[in-house]
């Protein structure tokens, strides 16, 4: 589905481009408890969508970098 996690990221890994990232713990409101992070220009430095072991769970692997002048920034404002 065009909402998952490999139908946003693949195409990222691909192409050498850089876009906006906004990251939470819970897709629940931003608070002090679930805080947004952001870099207003972010690029995908490594993308393993089947990570782990025979046997084990899969799990996906994401690696952002910073690929602008401005820093992460913690948003705790809902």
């Amino acid at each position: 589905a065009a909402g998952e996690v490999d139908a946003t990221l693949w195409p990222l890994a691909i192409a050498y481009t850089t876009f906006a990232v906004a990251i939470k713990p819970t897709s629940a409101a931003i608070s002090a408890t679930n805080p947004e992070y952001q870099l207003a220009t972010g690029h995908l430095l490594s993308y393993s969508p089947m990570d782990g072991k025979i046997g084990e769970a899969s799990k996906t692997t994401v690696e952002f970098v910073n690929a602008g002048n401005t820093g992460l920034v913690r948003d705790v404002t809902p």
